[in-house]
């Protein structure tokens, strides 16, 4: 949930709870960094406008969270969960995704990361505070979650989820290029002086 859409998340939170009263309807998203931030009024306000609407509210990295509660890991009488319930880390978290229920042929491309978080604190984005300690991943370990994926699915196409490329392009370059295969990354890129090396760029590319 972003504070764009926050709304329209209700409303159809609402919907799905008068129709289908035993789903389980589960809120997360940057929203609750900055608009919707814990302990501010308007958090308060959501938190009591939304009882009987949103079952959870799952605050912070929801990838560890999320399976704890799916695992059942989590006090059900409990509404709103942060990272300080997580019973593990990201760590234990399956880093190539089973994407077999899919129909793959809708998809243009399929995602990974190399990095988590942002290295920059800009004042006007949230990303750093939403997502914590900016963490790189080693490029070799991107590299073989690509090759899973191609060998599984045959998709040279990947689009990066990372906020930035910038502090992990030239590695990922360099133990890409090693590679027998092509394959075509995409993502956010912020401009730089690197960026305006010629040689950067024949090796990015």
């Amino acid at each position: 949930v972003l504070k764009t859409n926050i709304a329209p998340s209700i409303f159809v939170a609402g919907l799905v709870k008068s129709k289908l009263k035993d789903v389980k309807t589960l809120f997360g998203g940057g929203v609750f960094v900055d608009y919707l931030a814990m302990e501010t009024p308007n958090y308060n306000a959501v938190l009591e406008r939304t009882k009987g609407i949103v079952d959870k509210f799952i605050i912070g990295k929801g990838e560890c969270l999320l399976l704890n509660y799916l695992e059942g890991n989590l006090p059900e009488n409990q509404r709103v969960y942060t990272i300080k319930d997580a019973l593990y880390s990201n760590e234990k978290i399956v880093k190539t995704p089973d994407l077999s229920d899919f129909n793959l042929s809708y998809y243009p491309y399929l995602a990974t990361s190399a990095s988590s978080s942002c290295p920059y604190c800009c004042s006007f984005c949230t990303t750093a505070a939403f997502y914590g300690q900016y963490i790189e991943k080693l490029p070799k370990e991107t590299y073989e979650e690509v090759i899973q994926q191609f060998e599984k699915y045959n998709k040279r196409l990947f689009f990066m989820t990372d906020s930035l490329l910038n502090n992990v392009i030239t590695s990922l370059s360099v133990e890409f290029i090693k590679s027998k295969y092509t394959f075509y990354l995409d993502g956010y890129f912020r401009v730089c002086n690197e960026a305006t090396d010629l040689k950067n760029t024949i090796l990015w590319s």
